[in-house]
């Protein structure tokens, strides 16, 4: 019969040399993991700086949307003082427009008497200089 002893130390030895493969595989690969714990280190300050200029980029795109915000709400506001101002004045030359359309067909069929002027002016057979019929024309091509 075999030794009970030598059965154990076998059984040692085998075990042993399993742990040292393991131990050989372990330490392959812990320094395999500290050659690029230098380039994982500078991987990892990379990131950390593309982070915080990322960071700094995002806080000025705010600030110039608030920006651009606050100038195109200004820019708006004076469109819309503009647009009010134009109708009142389209309003205003509007009413002129129908004032003197009015005071010259008054002043058109109001009997004329007329005295020679240094500057003689043609009449037509309504009795309407030649300015005035301009005028007319003028004002209704306005319109």
């Amino acid at each position: 019969m075999i030794n009970f002893e030598l059965i154990i130390d076998i059984t040692i030895i085998i075990l042993l040399l399993l742990t040292i493969n393991y131990v050989w595989h372990l330490s392959r690969n812990l320094s395999v993991l500290r050659d690029d714990q230098d380039s994982i280190s500078d991987l990892a300050q990379s990131l950390i700086k593309a982070s915080d200029k990322a960071e700094k980029v995002v806080a000025g795109l705010k600030t110039s949307v608030a920006v651009s915000s606050d100038l195109l709400q200004k820019a708006l506001e004076e469109a819309k003082n503009t647009e009010d101002n134009l109708k009142q004045m389209t309003e205003e030359a509007n009413r002129t427009i129908t004032n003197l359309k009015n005071d010259i067909a008054d002043y058109a069929s109001q009997p004329k008497i007329c005295t020679p002027s240094p500057i003689a002016e043609q009449y037509d057979n309504t009795g309407k200089s030649q300015s005035e019929i301009e005028l007319i024309q003028a004002l209704n091509s306005m319109k």
